[in-house]
């Protein structure tokens, strides 16, 4: 018997702040020189957080392997890109679903701000009913 495996197409949602150095939602002054991302993680409408989703992030130019961290309460959280990335590929995983790869340039001093839309199949509790999501 053929396993069907889920087709997730979901479309990416990536919003890029205006390129200066002035902060993303009340951020400080914490990454001083390097880009700053304010990563969200998202419901596939782009409008509920995702508390506690897992997101990879891999700095390609600069680490060999990626990153992982968890988003807070509020489905975001706040990191500063290591001295001399210019590129960074990233996308949110929650249990056996996850949001297409984000792919952001990146400039020292600029402040971006990603969301990551998670498309939830489904049989997962609070899951979206979705014609994308098929049968694990």
């Amino acid at each position: 018997m053929v396993e069907a495996k889920r087709a997730a197409v979901v479309p990416l949602f990536v919003t890029l702040v205006a390129a200066s150095a002035t902060p993303v939602l009340g951020q400080d002054d914490t990454c001083g020189e390097r880009t700053s991302l304010q990563v969200t993680v998202v419901d596939e409408s782009g409008t509920v957080p995702i508390p506690g989703a897992m997101v990879v992030v891999h700095w390609s130019d600069v680490e060999e392997r990626p990153q992982r961290e968890t988003v807070g309460s509020e489905g975001r959280f706040l990191l500063c890109a290591p001295p001399g990335a210019t590129e960074v590929v990233l996308w949110a995983e929650l249990g056996d679903d996850s949001s297409e790869q984000a792919i952001v340039a990146l400039a020292p001093g600029q402040a971006r701000e990603v969301a990551l839309r998670v498309l939830l199949c489904p049989g997962v509790a609070g899951a979206a009913s979705s014609a994308a999501c098929m049968t694990r």
